[in-house]
């Protein structure tokens, strides 16, 4: 039995399993038992050897910056409690040393009877210009 993520399926309304055309990528991580998938514009961009299969939504964590772990777990955790939409903005830090602002954005999927089963979303580079302000409260932060 082989142990690697489940690949999405391709019949998904939702999109998410396709690459955007903005150049961006495509995620999915499976509620029931932990494991994500990532396309592979994230190992193009964060330098990830294919030859590794990333199965863990924590495989991010070393390469966000500070407080964007939280700012994906919060906006992750709003969504699945209080339906908010998931749209965060994450600095990240590229292999070379170059920070760049992703948007993650998703939406769950719940089985017949309400259960949340999969989240699946996209992401892309913002860059500069879409930078949050920091003195402006985050709409989808509970906290604000």
């Amino acid at each position: 039995m082989s142990e690697s993520a489940p690949q999405p399926s391709k019949s998904s309304a939702s999109g998410a399993n396709k690459s955007p055309g903005s150049g961006g990528g495509t995620w999915k991580l499976d509620l029931m038992n932990g494991t994500a998938w990532f396309s592979e514009w994230f190992y193009r961009r964060l330098q990830w050897p294919v030859q590794v299969n990333r199965k863990k939504l924590g495989d991010l964590q070393p390469h966000l910056l500070a407080g964007g772990w939280a700012t994906l777990l919060q906006g992750i955790r709003a969504h699945l409690e209080l339906q908010a939409p998931l749209d965060a903005k994450i600095p990240v830090q590229l292999p070379g040393g170059q920070v760049e602002w992703w948007r993650m954005q998703g939406a769950v999927e719940r089985n017949a009877f309400g259960k949340p089963m999969y989240l699946k979303g996209s992401v892309r580079d913002v860059g500069a210009d879409e930078r949050p302000d920091p003195a402006r409260p985050d709409p989808a932060d509970p906290q604000t």
